[in-house]
């Protein structure tokens, strides 16, 4: 009987093979992780567009807002507060990077404060019926963790006297105590950087904000600018001290 052999696999060829293979596999895995990727890329920018361009709205519709304490006193006299207290406060640095505000986990206080301003209901007397005038505080800030804040604070129930009534007011702390917390919210993440400039300093003036995101995991940017008007002065607030 005849025995038939076989040709077996020489070890260079299967060494080959294996070589052929993984440069396939190594080809195919990184167009796939390429792919997926440029897809967790694209979904970022379009997500962050949006939030950026919320957050501007956000900013600049809440700043038209913006109003000094005042006190009414029938029939037309109006005594108003227009101390530094109480103008639009920006941040001084000309552009303020995440890395260096402060280090805020959550959202139930403020970060490094970047505008602050107040929006108020004036008092009124000498009416059928007088009514205490209210104040809020709003606070937009920034952590080192990229997020961009929001806080609103209220004070009511400020009654005021003769002779100066509410331009005697001063509240040198920004919210002060006696003021609550109305509302917080993250308006921005994946924040790098914000730059605020007001086109004439210590006047009411517009003012010309830009946020900058980064995408986390690459060099992908994205920059939203907006002009907001204020209803008050602005002033500069030196960054170091208190929140800022």
């Amino acid at each position: 009987m005849q025995i038939k052999w076989r040709k077996a696999f020489t070890l260079m060829e299967i060494l080959i093979a294996a070589g052929v293979l993984s440069l396939f596999l190594g080809g195919l895995f990184s167009v796939f992780f390429g792919g997926q990727r440029m897809g967790s890329n694209a979904f970022w920018t379009q997500h962050v567009v949006n939030r950026l361009r919320n957050a501007c709205r956000h900013i600049s519709d809440t700043v038209k807002s913006s109003s000094y304490p005042s006190t009414i006193i029938y029939p037309g006299q109006v005594f108003e507060n227009t101390n530094d207290d109480f103008k639009l406060q920006f941040n001084s640095k000309k552009l303020i990077h995440a890395t260096e505000t402060a280090d805020i986990a959550g959202n139930s206080s403020p970060g490094t404060y970047l505008i602050q301003f107040p929006e108020s209901i004036p008092e009124k007397q000498m009416f059928e019926a007088d009514t205490p005038g209210t104040i809020r505080y709003h606070i937009y800030s920034m952590t080192n963790r990229g997020k961009l804040l929001y806080h609103m604070y209220e004070e009511n129930n400020i009654s005021t006297t003769s002779p100066d009534y509410a331009k005697a007011l001063a509240k040198p702390t920004f919210p002060p105590a006696a003021a609550n917390l109305v509302k917080s919210a993250v308006i921005a993440e994946d924040v790098e950087s914000v730059s605020i400039s007001p086109q004439t300093e210590n006047a009411l003036s517009p003012i010309t904000l830009s946020i900058t995101c980064k995408y986390p995991r690459g060099e992908t940017r994205r920059t939203e600018q907006a002009t907001i008007v204020p209803n008050i002065a602005n002033l500069k607030k030196n960054s170091g001290t208190g929140n800022w």
